[in-house]
């Protein structure tokens, strides 16, 4: 292959990887963008507050095992 004809496509070749890298980063803060504008449009709902465990009945004790087998080994 010529000489000038290898420099040309490897310069093309870099100035496209560039271009796509731009156009895709431009795009990228577009989407963001509009993802923020949606976000602060979209209706909020009212958060309702709700006692967590209120009323709950307390739960047993854990059992410990019924053979001493099946335990832990003490490290």
């Amino acid at each position: 292959m010529d000489l000038e004809l290898q420099a040309a496509l490897d310069e093309f070749s870099v100035i496209a990887v560039w271009s796509a890298i731009t156009l895709y980063v431009l795009a990228f803060i577009a989407f963001a963008y509009d993802l923020s504008q949606r976000a602060s449009l979209a209706p909020t709902k009212q958060r309702e507050t709700v006692l967590v465990g209120a009323g709950a009945s307390s739960a047993p004790p854990a059992r410990e095992p019924a053979e001493p087998s099946l335990r832990m080994p003490a490290s």
